[in-house]
C-alpha cells in the first residue's frame, strides 16, 4: 500500500512542478507543499474510511455511486478520468523536459511517442508488478535521500546568504501562496489510487488506512524538505519556471554524476506514472459502460482481458493534452479536477454517515466527523477559483456535462442510472421522518467481497435450482426446502422472513437478494437470488452475517451483468461452476477446482 501511494506521488509533483509553483509564490513554495498536504489530509481520511467500508476494485467510482447515486457517480467518473489523463500527460511533459537534458529532440515528440507506446502496451495487457513498483519506490527514495544529504552539505558549504534566498518569503503575497497551494494539489492525486486496488488487498481494514496516511506523511515531508533545498540551492531567477528543478539543484553539487542520476530516476518515475495513469484511467469508461452509462464498446475486452477500446480512447486523450497544452496549463487543469474529486470524496462520507446507509460498516472512521470532511469539501471551492478562469470552466463543464449525459442515458432506460444512492434516502428521511428501506436496500449490491471471503470457493458450494417460472414466491418455496435440508431451521420462520419486502433488491428487474436469517436465538445465514427462474441458497455460520451480505452483493452483480447466466441452459451444476468462475475473474484469483 505504501509503495503504491508513495510511488504515485513522486513524479511530476517533485521533479517538474516546483519551478512552476515557485513562480506563483516565491521562496514560500515549501510552505505551499506543507499546506497542500495538510489540506489533503481530510480527503485521505475520507478515502481510508470509504475503502474499509467498500474495499472494491474501482474504488472512488463506487463510493460516489453508493453515496449519491449513479448520476453523480457519472460526474465523478468523468472527473477522475480527466484527472488521471491530466496526471499522465503532466508526467509525459516531465519526460520531455528531463530527456532534453541528455539529448536534443523536437518539443513534445518524446512525450507523444511514449503516449502511443504506453497505450499499445496497455492494450496488449501489460501490467506493472508489485515488485517493480516497490523497486521503483526504493530507487526514488534512495535518490531523494542522497540528493537531500548532498543538498544539505552544499547549503552548509555555500557562501550564499540563506536569509537572502528566503527573502522576501511571500514574494507574491498571500494570494500567491494560496495560488501555489491550489497548483500543487495535483501532487497528492496519486494517493487515492490505493482505494482502486482495495478489493485485492489482504487485511484492508489495517493496510489501507496505514498505507494512505504513511504515504501522505512521507510524501509531504519529502516535498517540503526537497523544495526547501531547491530554494536554498538555486538562485530565484534560475528556479522560477524551471521544468527540471531537481537536476538543476544537483548539477553543480558534490554528488558525482548527480544530474545523470536524477534524470534517470525522474524518467523512471515519469514513465511509471504515465503508464499507470493510462491503465487506471481506462477503467472508468469500462465501469461506466458496464453500468450502461456509456456506449457498450467501451466495455469490450480483448484476449488479454484489457478494455482495449477504453484504453485507446484514454491514450488518445493523453496524447491530445500533451500536444495541445503547455505544462503550466496541464498542471492547473489537472489540479482543478483533482480538487473536484477530493470534494466529492468528502461529501460521500458526510452523506453515508448521515443517511445511516444499509451495509455501510467502515472499520476506520474519519476523526472529527462531521467537521473534518466538511472542511475538506469546503476548502476546495476557493482553491479551484484561485486556479483561474479556464480551470473553473473545466470543472463546470465536467459537472454540467456529466449531469446532462447521465440524464440522457437515464431517459434511454439504462438500468444503472435508475439507482438511487444514500443521498436521496437522506432527503426522504428528512422530509418524512422515516427510514425508507426500499430506497437504500437495493444498494447492497454495491458492496463487494473481500479477499478473505473466498467468494469463488463459497459460491461453488451454492445450492442451485432452476424453476419453471420466475415468480419470487416460487423461489422462496424452493429456498425454504433447500434451507431445511441444509440447516436446522423452522420452515415457517424462514418463509415469514423471506417475504419481508424491504430486503428485496431491484424488484422491477425480477431480482431479489435476501440476506441474513435469524431463527430465535439461533442465527443462520441464507441468500436467495431469484432472477429469471433461478433460485440459489448459500448458508454460512452465525457469526459471518457481514460476509453473507457481501456475497449476496456479488451474486446480485453477477445476475445483473448476466454474463454467467448462459450456463443455466446446461443445468444447475454448470450454472454454479460459471458463477464460481466469474467470481474468480472478478477477484483476479484462480478458479476453484472441483
Amino acid at each position: 500500500m505504501v509503495a503504491i501511494g508513495t510511488g504515485a506521488m513522486f513524479s511530476s509533483g517533485f521533479f517538474l512542478l516546483p519551478g512552476i509553483a515557485f513562480a506563483a509564490t516565491g521562496p514560500s513554495m515549501p510552505l505551499a507543499y506543507l499546506l497542500g498536504g495538510l489540506l489533503a489530509l481530510p480527503t485521505m481520511l475520507a478515502v481510508a474510511e470509504l475503502s474499509t467500508a467498500m474495499p472494491r476494485a474501482g474504488g472512488p467510482y463506487h463510493f460516489f455511486e453508493r453515496s449519491m447515486g449513479t448520476r453523480v457517480a457519472v460526474v465523478g467518473a468523468l472527473g477522475l478520468w480527466l484527472a488521471l489523463v491530466g496526471k499522465a500527460a503532466f508526467a509525459l511533459a516531465g519526460i520531455d523536459a528531463y530527456l532534453g537534458l541528455l539529448v536534443e529532440l523536437p518539443a513534445a515528440l518524446p512525450a507523444l511517442v511514449l503516449a502511443v507506446a504506453f497505450t499499445v502496451a496497455n492494450v496488449v495487457g501489460a501490467r506493472e508488478s508489485a515488485r517493480v513498483q516497490l523497486a521503483l519506490v526504493v530507487l526514488l527514495l534512495a535518490v531523494l535521500l542522497v540528493t537531500t544529504i548532498t543538498g544539505v552539505v552544499d547549503v552548509a558549504r555555500s557562501d550564499a546568504d540563506v536569509g537572502q534566498r528566503l527573502t522576501p518569503f511571500f514574494s507574491e503575497g498571500a494570494l500567491g501562496l494560496f495560488a501555489a497551494v491550489a497548483l500543487v494539489f495535483v501532487s497528492f492525486a496519486g494517493i487515492p489510487q490505493i482505494a482502486s486496488v482495495a478489493g485485492e488487498v489482504k487485511d484492508p481494514d489495517r493496510s489501507i488506512p496505514r498505507g494512505i496516511l504513511v504515504s501522505l506523511a512521507i510524501g509531504t515531508t519529502a516535498y517540503v524538505v526537497g523544495t526547501l533545498l531547491m530554494v536554498l540551492t538555486l538562485p530565484a531567477a534560475e528556479l522560477r519556471d524551471d521544468l527540471t528543478p531537481v537536476a538543476s539543484a544537483v548539477a553543480d553539487g558534490l554528488l558525482p554524476l548527480g544530474e545523470l542520476l536524477v534524470v534517470v530516476a525522474a524518467l523512471a518515475a515519469f514513465a511509471s506514472t504515465a503508464n499507470a495513469g493510462i491503465m487506471s484511467a481506462a477503467r472508468y469508461p469500462l465501469t461506466l459502460a458496464r453500468d450502461r452509462a456509456l456506449w457498450s464498446p467501451f466495455a469490450r475486452l480483448n484476449a488479454a482481458g484489457t478494455p482495449w477500446v477504453s484504453t485507446l480512447a484514454t491514450g488518445g486523450a493523453v496524447a491530445f493534452v500533451v500536444v495541445a497544452f503547455d505544462t503550466d496549463r496541464i498542471a492547473r487543469l489537472a489540479s482543478a479536477i483533482v480538487l473536484l474529486a477530493f470534494a466529492m470524496l468528502n461529501l460521500a462520507v458526510l452523506v453515508l454517515r448521515r443517511a445511516r446507509a444499509i451495509g455501510y460498516h467502515p472499520t476506520f472512521r474519519t476523526p472529527g466527523y462531521p467537521w473534518v470532511p466538511l472542511a475538506g469539501a469546503v476548502v476546495t471551492v476557493p482553491l479551484i477559483v484561485d486556479l483561474g478562469v479556464e480551470p473553473v470552466m473545466l470543472v463546470l463543464a465536467v459537472v454540467l456535462g456529466g449531469s446532462l449525459w447521465s440524464h440522457v442515458v437515464a431517459r434511454r432506460g439504462a438500468a444503472g442510472t435508475r439507482d438511487r444512492g444514500a443521498l436521496l434516502h437522506l432527503v426522504h428521511r428528512s422530509r418524512l421522518g422515516t427510514v425508507d428501506d426500499a430506497t437504500v436496500g437495493h444498494r447492497l449490491q454495491e458492496m463487494g467481497p473481500r479477499p478473505g471471503d473466498d467468494a469463488p470457493g463459497l459460491i461453488a458450494s451454492l445450492d442451485v435450482e432452476l424453476l419453471d417460472d420466475s415468480a419470487t414466491e416460487r423461489a422462496i418455496d424452493v429456498a425454504t426446502r433447500l434451507v431445511a435440508e441444509r440447516l436446522d431451521v423452522s420452515v415457517g420462520t424462514f418463509r415469514a422472513w423471506a417475504r419481508r419486502p424491504h430486503l428485496r433488491l431491484r424488484p422491477e428487474e425480477g431480482l431479489d437478494v435476501l440476506g441474513l436469517l435469524h431463527d430465535g436465538d439461533q442465527a443462520v445465514g441464507a441468500i436467495v437470488v431469484a432472477p429469471d427462474a433461478i433460485a440459489v441458497v448459500l448458508a454460512l455460520a452465525d457469526d459471518e452475517h457481514e460476509q453473507l451480505d457481501r456475497l449476496g452483493a456479488l451474486l446480485a452483480a453477477q445476475f445483473i451483468d448476466g454474463e454467467p447466466l448462459s450456463a443455466a441452459d446446461q443445468g444447475p451444476v454448470a450454472l454454479r461452476e460459471a458463477l464460481a468462475s466469474d467470481a474468480s475473474r472478478r477477484q483476479g484469483a484462480d478458479p476453484p477446482r472441483h
